[in-house]
């Protein structure tokens, strides 16, 4: 169940209901999920026939969830608190997660920035996105597939994490860990086995001190995946056990 809110400038449509609801038509207007008045977590599936409204209003707030299958968020939109967004399909703009909220993209296309911010995490594992970005210092990026059609850059102690194997930077092979060049073209193969050739940077050019890691990771053996998934499953429910709580 959604709340409409208008005002001088847009339209806003709210989901606050603590349930789950579906977007499946064209809405016009800016979208808002966040939590019900007595604290539960609302969910939007943002499914084909979906759009939203281009003001650049568009949040996950709270514990809350959005889960992409596919549509359009027409313009950029953030996440904040402990929300959680999963990005599977379809079209959208420049997302950024803000405090300690998490974002996984799994396939669609984002125009823009991919951009951890605060405590923030953020995972590209497939679909297409401008660039992938941290800035803070405990802001975290992972990256083990899909593609980054521009560049990777990680400033004022950020970290990004890319999982692969055959790195090389410039063309001269480097080992597993932070890579010590500020900037250059890392090449190499991600953990899903796609081939990149990806311009990097870890600082602005103007602002030396800025400087964050790039932090290269050799794909798991198929044991240590099982292990891995266990531990995730094991701290999903964790966290599922301190918003009840």
């Amino acid at each position: 169940m959604a709340a409409l809110f208008g005002g001088t400038a847009h339209a806003t449509l709210v989901f606050n209901d603590g349930a789950v609801n579906t977007l499946d038509f064209n809405a016009g207007m800016d979208v808002i999920v966040r939590n019900s008045p007595s604290g539960d977590p609302t969910t939007l599936l943002v499914v084909d026939g979906a759009k939203t409204g281009a003001s650049g209003d568009m949040g996950v707030r709270g514990a809350s969830i959005l889960v992409m299958p596919g549509g359009e968020i027409s313009d950029g939109f953030d996440t904040y608190g402990t929300s959680m967004v999963t990005i599977n399909d379809g079209l959208l703009r420049n997302l950024q997660a803000h405090g300690s909220s998490t974002a996984s993209m799994n396939g669609g296309f984002l125009s823009g920035n991919l951009l951890a911010l605060d405590n923030a995490m953020v995972s590209l594992n497939g679909g297409s996105v401008d660039n992938l970005l941290t800035e803070g210092a405990n802001s975290r990026a992972v990256w083990r597939g899909g593609e980054v059609r521009l560049f990777v850059r990680s400033i004022v102690d950020g970290e990004i994490t890319i999982i692969g194997d055959d790195f090389a930077v410039d063309g001269s092979f480097v080992p597993f860990g932070p890579i010590a060049a500020t900037e250059g073209t890392l090449s190499g193969a991600l953990a899903n086995g796609s081939q990149i050739s990806q311009a990097f940077t870890r600082f602005f050019p103007n602002e030396p001190d800025t400087i964050g890691q790039i932090i290269l990771v050799e794909v798991p053996e198929p044991a240590s995946v099982t292990i891995l998934s266990v531990g995730a499953v094991a701290m999903w429910r964790w966290r599922s056990g301190r918003r009840r709580a």
